[in-house]
């Protein structure tokens, strides 16, 4: 029991610590793992917030990827990898109305009343759906990875700008580093997911 609540200390510390700006969302002090979801749906949520990109969506039941993330290193292949399984996910969210109704539904308990009980929700909802997980595996990234690396991302680019500024993760500067020298490639994607 001592282990799981210092590995929640540190996966809210990460959170905390990592949590973008531009976020709506308030942190609290409580430390709950919730991901960002829809202005809608976000108002007024006092949980502290994890951050992703793409189509990832991370629960409180996510603390173990969300601590991974912080050792999570990006390198041209995984990111180039995850940016193309975003590719994929944004057209298949386009062509097919049940994966993006898939995609969209809310699974986290941030602020909606969505009761979350299993272990790595956030993860499993990737998984569970076919056409998502193959969409994902089709890049040459697995469900897991894809889902860490939704978080790493997400968490450096707070810091692109001044990765020294960055809490002192093993590789978070690093990785805000590497994305601040691929802006365009995160830019690119931002769009074409929003076109979809």
């Amino acid at each position: 029991m001592r282990i799981h609540r210092i590995s929640a200390f540190v996966a809210a510390a990460a959170v905390a610590a990592c949590s973008r700006s531009d976020r709506t969302t308030t942190d609290s002090a409580g430390g709950t793992v919730a991901t960002r979801m829809a202005a809608a749906a976000d108002t007024a949520n006092p949980s502290s917030v994890t951050p992703t990109e793409g189509a990832a969506q991370v629960t409180p039941t996510d603390a173990r990827a969300v601590v991974k993330a912080t050792k999570y290193k990006l390198t041209d292949d995984n990111f180039r990898r995850f940016v193309q399984a975003s590719d994929s996910l944004a057209v298949l969210r386009a062509r097919d109305p049940q994966a993006r109704a898939w995609l969209d539904k809310q699974i986290n308990d941030a602020g909606a009343g969505t009761s979350v009980s299993a272990n790595d929700a956030g993860r499993k909802h990737l998984e569970d759906y076919p056409a998502v997980s193959n969409a994902i595996n089709s890049a040459g990234i697995s469900v897991p990875d894809y889902f860490v690396a939704s978080i790493a991302i997400a968490q450096a680019e707070r810091f692109m700008g001044n990765p020294k500024a960055a809490p002192p993760t093993p590789t978070l500067s690093e990785n805000a580093t590497f994305l601040d020298a691929h802006k365009a490639e995160l830019q690119a994607l931002r769009a074409r997911e929003s076109a979809h």
